[in-house]
């Protein structure tokens, strides 16, 4: 069984409409929520991700805070999902992919992350939207489906895997 370490930029599609959104939901209805892996400083970008789209005038007050609530309920309060928390040993160990992949420091700390995780098992799967991040993740041998990009089948090839 995969786990799958979902960013900001394809989590974010669960709580606020965009493409990408019927992807997310997917995956969400074929994995249970112990496969799940987030960065919990992923959880608030989603809160300021939905926050500015409100401000924005993109989404009503009601749904921004349905989405938080929503949010809160099946990432933040559910004990299943790991989150995981960026300590000084990830944080070093992405200096280097900065450099190599050219990428910013939380997408480094993301890869480091599921380099970390997946040692060569192919059993995490980065979930993602971020091309660069896609790449290099890619380049780094490890699993990745791009939120927006891929498809229901490839999904679904996946979580069957």
């Amino acid at each position: 069984m995969k786990d799958f370490f979902l960013d900001a930029s394809a989590l974010a599609k669960r709580y606020a409409k965009e493409p990408g959104t019927a992807l997310v939901n997917d995956l969400f209805g074929k994995t249970e929520r112990s496969q799940f892996i987030v960065f919990n400083i992923g959880l608030a970008e989603i809160v300021a991700l939905l926050v500015r789209k409100k401000n924005a005038g993109r989404i009503t007050d009601e749904a921004c805070l349905h989405g938080i609530a929503l949010l809160t309920s099946e990432f933040v309060d559910d004990a299943r999902v790991a989150k995981l928390i960026a300590d000084q040993p990830l944080v070093s160990s992405a200096f280097a992919l900065i450099m190599k992949h050219s990428l910013n420091s939380t997408d480094a700390v993301i890869l480091a992350a599921c380099k970390d995780l997946d040692a060569g098992r192919h059993l995490t799967v980065l979930v993602s939207s971020d091309q660069r991040l896609i790449k290099a993740a890619q380049a780094e041998g490890l699993l990745t489906f791009d939120s927006e990009d891929n498809s229901p089948q490839e999904l679904e090839a996946l979580v069957q895997g």
